[in-house]
């Protein structure tokens, strides 16, 4: 353009002048991210020099008993070895970054506008499915989730388990750098302990707060298997799996438990929805989001590694079958790249366990080490009739029929059911049992609880296309009808979940812990003969503020103590006896505590003379 002096005017506003706007806009936060990675370097390179006694003393005061015996010299030498290498690595990672910080401020740029447009177009798919919806199915849907809500708030009443007492106990409850970089056994669900931890610290130390993370999940479960099966398959599917699901006894369980398991079925969900979008091509973001729902699996749970094998398998025949020629060639690439990213994502993500807590908890501790292949093979086929009354626990015989028929008719004609090739079902499959083999080791039933909505979903969209078979035809009373029995059995089963005796099984401390915390008097000594320092336990007398000094202190300093069994006790001589102690000295035991499971006994030195 010229002006009145005849000289060329710049251009400011041409089209590559605002991309490099757009893309300045994002330096400072690849300047941001970078800096954050030269402080945590420094800041591990410093750690490195701490003195051991310091050290000592901080941990010690978070030991159960004020001495942590595991963190020796060895122990640190070995920390501070680790903590260098993650520095030096870190230290690489914020050069690297920063030498390719114009790619970099592209590619996020990119990232985040395509993430934007991703969810924009979401959006506006799910208000025009609603939009079309009849409002019947509507309805029960969102009676479904209420229920669901409903059952599983209402199982936030039951006891605290062994495995979520010991995970508050030893990580939720402590300072995040111990609760993230401690990994002694399996049970630290370091993305759950993580969520725990900042409810615990907002809302205090009560059972529901501790839970939270896990419920919200739980919850979500709910609409996320409606939305993958009515993907997979359709909308009759999607509601009777959401009956299924919101009344599925194992899944309101691990919805109420401050375990991470609902939050790898979750993730699990949402990744297979979003492989149909991805197996097209996807764009950037929502490639990326695959990526960082898959690391925050893994960084959940390690095993993690079953429903990401299963979720990358199938967007590999799934493409294979879908496109051809360079379509498929860059779809496949793409695949390879993110699946590349997400482990370096968990490879940062657990960073800090790495650095403090070595490899060796992660991938050699005795829950996941190879066992012999005679042990394989006498124990995997039972663990498989034991995994279907697992899934199938308080669901009536008959109905556990009707669905494993509909499981085996959705396999049968998979074609007519779903618009995709591949069965889910069928590559969960072929990827978990050569792992597992591989492996050598049998997974506890809650191991394959984020396969349980991919057992449920395919079941319900082959009991619904029974009809179809028998040449029963849908009409206006059948959408009427339908949604109406799939709220019915859905309230049906939970009415059966929440009369149900199982949760009872598990021993209940708190009436006791209670008893106790009105009971003692200094001087007294409690022998819990049951479980020798139960999780549960030590829970509930944390809770209630009861001194461990009853507890731990030495029982021959008692002049008063108390035996805690799960039966009748006639004599005390055998537990006095594990504690040096001589049954000549004390009196009979008395019992002066009843409970379902428990019970209190009283002894007391016959020196004492006449008994209160």
């Amino acid at each position: 353009m010229t002006g009145s002096g005849g000289k060329v005017e710049e251009n400011h506003g041409g089209p590559a002048a605002i991309l490099n706007d757009r893309y300045r806009r994002y330096s400072i936060c690849i300047l941001l991210i970078t800096a954050l990675l030269l402080v945590a370097a420094a800041f591990s390179f410093a750690a490195s020099y701490l003195p051991f006694q310091w050290l000592k003393i901080q941990i010690d005061s978070y030991a159960r008993h004020g001495t942590a015996d595991k963190f020796t010299v060895e122990v640190f030498e070995k920390i501070v070895l680790r903590l260098r290498i993650t520095a030096a690595a870190m230290f690489f990672a914020a050069g690297l970054l920063y030498s390719a910080r114009r790619k970099a401020e592209r590619y996020v740029s990119d990232a985040l506008a395509s993430l934007v447009s991703f969810f924009r177009s979401l959006a506006h798919d799910i208000r025009d499915a609603a939009g079309r919806e009849d409002w019947m199915h509507l309805c029960a849907f969102f009676i479904i989730l209420a229920g669901a809500i409903a059952v599983r708030v209402a199982a936030l009443s039951r006891p605290m388990h062994t495995d979520e007492a010991y995970t508050f106990n030893v990580y939720v409850s402590k300072p995040l750098y111990i609760g993230l970089t401690y990994y002694s056994a399996p049970n630290n669900h370091l993305f759950h302990t993580f969520l725990s931890h900042i409810s615990y610290v907002l809302f205090g130390n009560h059972p529901w707060a501790i839970r939270l993370p896990a419920l919200v999940a739980g919850i979500l479960v709910v609409p996320a298997s409606y939305v993958f099966i009515r993907i997979f398959y359709n909308r009759d599917a999607a509601l009777l799996t959401a009956a299924v699901v919101a009344a599925s006894s194992m899944l309101i369980r691990y919805s109420a438990a401050a375990r991470g398991y609902s939050i790898i079925c979750l993730i699990f969900l949402s990744l297979l929805a979003l492989a149909a979008y991805l197996r097209q091509g996807g764009n950037t973001g929502a490639w990326l989001l695959f990526a960082v729902l898959s690391a925050t699996g893994f960084y959940t749970i390690p095993i993690m590694l079953y429903p990401f094998g299963i979720v990358v398998i199938w967007l590999f025949l799934s493409i294979m079958s879908a496109q051809k020629g360079a379509g498929r060639r860059s779809s496949l690439k793409t695949l390879s790249v993110y699946t590349a990213v997400t482990l370096l994502l968990t490879l940062i993500l657990y960073a800090p366990v790495l650095a403090v807590s070595g490899i060796k908890p992660l991938v050699a501790n005795p829950w996941v080490v190879s066992r012999s292949w005679s042990y394989f093979a006498e124990r995997f086929p039972p663990s498989l009739v034991s995994l279907w009354n697992y899934w199938n626990r308080d669901i009536p015989t008959a109905l556990s029929l009707v669905l494993a028929g509909g499981f085996i008719v959705s396999l049968v004609f998979h074609r007519r059911l779903s618009p995709y090739r591949i069965p889910v079902a069928a590559v969960a499959v072929i990827w978990c049992l050569p792992v597992v083999a591989a492996q050598r080791v049998v997974p506890d039933e809650r191991i394959w609880l984020f396969l349980l909505p991919v057992y449920i979903g395919p079941a319900c969209a082959g009991a619904a296309f029974l009809p179809g078979l028998l040449r029963m035809k849908k009409g206006r009373f059948h959408a009427i009808v339908f949604p109406i029995l799939a709220v019915a059995l859905s309230f049906w089963l939970s009415w059966g979940v929440l009369h149900s005796q199982r949760a009872d099984t598990v021993y209940d401390y708190r009436p006791v812990t209670f008893f106790l915390k009105e009971y003692l008097r200094p001087g007294d000594r409690v022998i819990d003969a049951y479980v020798e320092q139960h999780p549960s336990s030590i829970y509930y007398r944390r809770l209630y503020n009861i001194p461990d000094r009853y507890f731990s202190g030495d029982p021959a300093s008692g002049s008063r103590i108390l035996i805690i069994v799960d039966g009748p006790m006639k004599t005390a001589g055998g537990i006095l006896r594990k504690k040096g102690l001589s049954a000549a000295d004390y009196t009979d035991p008395e019992l002066i505590r009843r409970y379902r499971f428990l019970r209190v006994y009283e002894i007391k030195r016959r020196h004492q003379g006449k008994e209160r």
